[in-house]
């Protein structure tokens, strides 16, 4: 499939919403939220955190809701500084060969099943897992794994509450 498939990304869609209504209101399956697909507009949502916030409702249980990704300035960016340090491109590069061998993993899983969802199978445990190995959460307890997604949490909320202490 070429990358400019409509199916693959409509960009003929994007481009009437743009015209019709850069905001859109969306509904799905247990979730509810907005499309921005102007410019300003998305600018204006990643600018104004005080009107468009990351932080929604608070789940225990849910690791990402204690992470980086649901904070606001200047949490965000104290934990953003901090986690940089992680993520040089000479420990990305040393950690490619086992990056790469557990994409090929979930990719021979995922293709195990009938139905292939790319956020579920692929998009989602992949980074949580190598975030998870440079945190030295071993594979068994990992936060792609069911199991693991308490020690996930309670290892974030360590680490952003030693940060934050600092």
């Amino acid at each position: 499939m070429e990358w400019n498939e409509p199916q693959l990304i409509p960009l003929d869609r994007f481009r009437e919403l743009r015209h019709r209504s850069p905001v859109e209101r969306f509904e799905g399956e247990g979730y509810t939220g907005w499309r921005l697909f102007g410019y300003d507009e998305v600018k204006t949502a990643f600018t104004d955190y005080e009107r468009f916030s990351s932080q929604g409702e608070h789940n225990p249980d849910d690791p990402i809701d204690s992470s980086i990704l649901r904070q606001d300035p200047p949490k965000h960016r104290q934990l953003r500084m901090l986690v940089s340090k992680a993520f040089t491109p000479r420990v990305i590069e040393s950690m490619e060969p086992a990056i790469r061998k557990l994409a090929e993993q979930l990719l021979d899983k995922a293709a195990a099943k009938p139905v292939f969802d790319v956020l579920e199978d692929l998009a989602s445990p992949l980074p949580i897992s190598v975030i998870a190995r440079m945190l030295g959460i071993p594979e068994a307890t990992s936060a792609a794994s069911s199991n693991g997604r308490r020690i996930w949490s309670e290892r974030t909320k360590s680490a952003t509450s030693n940060a934050s202490a600092r």
